[in-house]
């Protein structure tokens, strides 16, 4: 078990602090001094565990915020550095209208949150006059609604749970509470 060491006596050892030394506008230096996750002073002459970094350096790793990027190592730095040199971030916002780098499209799969709305309860299918076919499937005419593919909600000690339809064991009860239309699985946009 790792042991925390205390900076402050009254503050936890998980929260994070920040030691910013700076001087007046003629103290300027070309590379910052910077350590992470440090657990005491003497840490500091570690020069694994601080290095510098260039204005350059905070630009290129994080060039929309211009933040500090953070590193538990100078070899991690390095990398990171050397990755970021060779492939730009995916939007460039610096610029208006920011620059789209990479040919990326956003999408999210099928989900409960942003399409609730096709997803069907028992009483609704009933109430819209589908009826069970087997295995899962309700229909209506050529609408057809099945259970999810992979997700089922089972009870065990009075919880509902989420888990997968294939590490079900055979003593454990489940039900489906959703049914959706398969024709959005194939056609969602």
């Amino acid at each position: 078990m790792r042991t925390r060491r205390f900076f402050f006596p009254d503050v936890h050892a998980s929260f994070k602090f920040c030691a910013f030394v700076f001087g007046g506008s003629k103290r300027s230096f070309p590379e910052a001094r910077c350590a992470f996750f440090l657990h005491s002073v003497e840490e500091l002459n570690d020069s694994e565990r601080s290095f510098t970094l260039s204005a350059s350096d905070f630009t290129v790793v994080n060039p929309n915020t211009g933040t500090a990027p953070i590193f538990r190592r100078r070899r991690d730095a390095e990398i990171t550095k050397a990755i970021y040199n060779r492939c730009p971030v995916l939007v460039d916002r610096r610029t208006d209208p920011p620059k789209q780098v990479w040919p990326v499209r956003y999408a999210t799969m099928f989900h409960m949150t942003n399409d609730s709305h096709l997803f069907k309860r028992r009483d609704e299918l009933d109430a819209e006059g589908f009826y069970p076919v087997g295995g899962n499937v309700w229909r209506k005419g050529n609408e057809a609604y099945s259970a999810p593919l992979q997700v089922v909600e089972f009870l065990k000690s009075n919880f509902i749970l989420l888990k997968s339809n294939n590490s079900l064991k055979n003593n454990e009860k489940y039900f489906y509470r959703y049914w959706h239309c398969r024709k959005y699985l194939i056609h969602k946009s």
